[in-house]
């Protein structure tokens, strides 16, 4: 059985969701390990990283929330 087009639809959103979770919590990852280098090479300071990683960090956990949900990777309460 062939799923409807707005169940087809929907799984797209919630793939792209997730797929904006992983970019968001990869580039975190890469802006902190940068920043941290930089900062105690000495080669430059970016004062604005830290706002930066606060909006990534956010942005990336409400949209990885429906992937996950979907995914049956929340935790259960028996």
């Amino acid at each position: 059985m062939q799923a409807s087009v707005p169940d087809r639809i929907f799984n797209q959103i919630i793939r792209m969701c997730g797929f904006v979770a992983c970019a968001g919590f990869g580039v975190l990852a890469l802006a902190v390990i940068a920043d941290i280098l930089f900062r105690n090479l000495g080669i430059a300071e970016f004062p604005w990283m830290n706002e930066v990683t606060e909006y990534l960090l956010t942005i990336s956990t409400f949209f990885g929330a429906p992937w996950l949900l979907r995914m049956n990777g929340h935790v259960n309460v028996d």
